[in-house]
């Protein structure tokens, strides 16, 4: 979803994204949004309006009638509030890009999926397999797609459908 609307096709066909990359996307939109909803309702309005609608300080100031002075404030508010909410998330990224060690915290998880997705050669016509392990948090609520090659995959493929055994 951008600025409120939804589009369900991918504008640019011929380029894949990278899931690593669509899932830290989503899950920094999702974030922005979660704390935006927690803004108080008169400043919640002001900043989606400046910064979703696109609206100058003079326009939110007539569209919420109140003075310039008084969007102004609140938008400050607002980004001291945003700020304070989402600097937890800046800071391993202002770490990464000071090349500096930043603290990794790992997660725990599992196979949920060993897949094949065939993908078809324009220029030639023939077919091939991209291979793809889909993995798990412990919570079940982010995924991580990893491309490996067609021996992993079957390796994967033969170690999950085998029943684990334990020693008496």
């Amino acid at each position: 979803m951008i600025g409120g609307l939804r589009f369900e096709a991918v504008p640019f066909t011929n380029v894949e994204a990278d899931p690593w990359e669509m899932t830290k996307a989503r899950e920094l939109h999702e974030l922005v949004l979660r704390a935006v909803d927690e803004l108080s309702p008169r400043n919640r309005m002001a900043t989606l309006l400046f910064y979703y609608d696109h609206l100058s300080v003079r326009e939110v100031a007539a569209v919420l009638d109140i003075s310039v002075t008084t969007a102004k404030g609140r938008l400050h508010r607002t980004r001291g509030q945003l700020r304070e909410r989402l600097s937890p998330l800046m800071t391993g990224a202002r770490t990464e890009a000071l090349g500096e060690k930043a603290e990794k915290k790992m997660v725990s998880v599992t196979i949920a999926d060993v897949i094949r997705r065939e993908k078809k050669d324009e220029d030639t016509g023939r077919a091939s397999g991209q291979h793809i392990v889909v993995l798990l948090d412990a919570d079940r609520k982010r995924t991580l797609l990893v491309w490996i090659g067609q021996s992993e995959r079957e390796a994967l493929a033969i170690d999950l459908k085998t029943p684990r055994y334990r020693d008496p």
